[in-house]
């Protein structure tokens, strides 16, 4: 969200007060959005090194992992709204 963010402020508010510059911002942002996809892609393929006969548990495990990372922003956002 981060990469989004920087490419629509830098085209909503070009003029907007930044306290430094980045040189190529546009490419930057992009490859970051393209590497946060493909290591997202990545991650159902299953390792070798993990002997895991029940396919299930392996994407039980995945989306589980994925849970317990995004619940702490989901928490800080609910806390800050009262």
């Amino acid at each position: 969200m981060i990469f989004f963010s920087v490419l629509i402020l830098r085209k909503k508010e070009p003029n907007k007060y930044r306290p430094f510059k980045m040189p190529y911002i546009n490419f930057f942002s992009f490859l970051g959005i393209l590497m946060c996809i493909f290591t997202f892609f990545l991650s159902y393929i299953q390792p070798i090194d993990i002997n895991i006969t029940n396919k299930i548990f392996y994407f039980f495990l995945l989306f589980f992992s994925f849970f317990i990372l995004i619940l702490p922003s989901f928490i800080f956002l609910f806390l800050n709204k009262k």
